[in-house]
């Protein structure tokens, strides 16, 4: 979603606080289950690539069911729904129909741990990203985008976090 540059800032500043408060959360998980729990700058790097790939393959791949294996079922509905209403985007800007991302902050939105990590159960980290984007199309025009991504994997008291 591209907002004003005054909307981003503002709730870049409210992000950036409830950041501090999961990132202790996750710290703690990390601190107590060592190499069994990701460590939060890998965890964010992960998500960002995958933010900036997911927005790329919105703008300018004209099928998008590659992606289906990656997320959720409603997730991916959400995805071709969007795919669906760039088609003319794509068909107009051709091969300058995609992103030119200059910053991407990442910052933990909220977190959801198992009950009891004795056994089984999911870790979700839902984490808004603040982009500052350039269409291609339009190189000139810097534009400020707040999008949202949860992921979701598996927790194993043995094997850790599984693959997200």
């Amino acid at each position: 979603m591209s907002v004003s540059r005054v909307h981003w800032l503002a709730r870049k500043a409210i992000a950036s606080w409830k950041h501090r408060m999961e990132i202790i959360v996750w710290n703690m998980m990390e601190r107590r289950y060592g190499d069994l729990f990701q460590s939060p700058d890998d965890f964010l790097a992960g998500s960002t690539q995958a933010y900036r790939y997911v927005q790329n393959e919105l703008c300018t791949a004209e099928n998008v069911r590659h992606l289906r294996e990656a997320c959720s079922e409603s997730v991916y509905d959400a995805i071709q729904e969007s795919s669906s209403e760039l088609e003319q985007w794509r068909r107009e800007n051709g091969d300058k129909a995609g992103m030119i991302f200059d910053d991407v902050q990442s910052y933990f939105d909220t977190i959801a741990l198992p009950e009891n990590f004795n056994s089984e159960g999911n870790v979700t980290a839902s984490v808004a990203f603040y982009a500052l984007v350039r269409q291609q199309s339009d190189p000139e025009t810097v534009l400020h985008r707040i999008d949202g991504f949860s992921f979701q994997t598996e927790w194993d008291p043995v094997d850790g976090l599984g693959e997200w």
